[in-house]
């Protein structure tokens, strides 16, 4: 049950983070290029925020299972 709910996820993540740069590959790449000159303490910050709201999806989706 565990792995195939990893596997699951995984396969998840990995859709939608192929997603933008297949369908919107300038904008991916102007994204990337914006972020890369972020200073340490901004990207843990864009982490943090992008964690928290993964979090909170997962346990809202887990939660109307």
């Amino acid at each position: 049950m565990a792995l195939n709910l990893f596997v699951l996820f995984l396969g998840s993540v990995l859709l939608f983070e192929g997603f933008l740069p297949l369908v919107f590959p300038k904008f991916w790449l102007k994204f990337i290029t914006s972020v890369s000159k972020y200073k340490a303490g901004q990207l843990r910050m864009l982490g943090l925020f992008l964690t928290l709201s993964g979090l909170l999806l997962l346990l809202f989706g887990i939660r109307n299972l």
